[in-house]
């Protein structure tokens, strides 16, 4: 992969991460959790989640990735900007999450990162 690709793969994945930690603070503060009313409380709950600006953003940011990925796809081999972008957003959410939102981690989900970033590893021939 090229050393644009990977800054590529890098951004993609910030961008990711921000509009995932978005996406929660949008729905904690619009107070939805989707399906709670079942199918039939969805579209009620899509308006107060579009009434919510931070989801909105939130929105914005997956589109800008998902711009970046497509010039990722059309110009990187997909086999391996996939695992990097699916392994650097896995790892980085994951510790954001922990420090932010004071998720738990424990031993288990220390060894699932390093299986995932092992296996980009052993995928990249790095």
């Amino acid at each position: 992969m090229s050393a644009r690709g990977v800054i590529l793969v890098v951004l993609c994945a910030c961008i990711v991460v921000i509009a995932n930690l978005l996406l929660r603070l949008g729905l904690d503060r619009s107070g939805v959790v989707p399906f709670a009313r079942g199918v039939a409380g969805l579209p009620g709950d899509v308006v107060r989640m579009l009434m919510e600006p931070v989801f909105c953003v939130a929105v914005v940011c997956y589109g800008l990735s998902m711009l970046l990925w497509l010039r990722l796809v059309a110009t990187e081999p997909l086999s391996l900007a996939y695992p990097m972008l699916a392994a650097v957003t896995f790892f980085s959410l994951t510790v954001v999450s922990v420090i932010l939102l004071a998720e738990p981690i424990g031993l288990r989900k220390i060894a699932g990162l390093g299986a995932i970033m092992a296996g980009f590893f052993l995928l990249s021939g790095a």
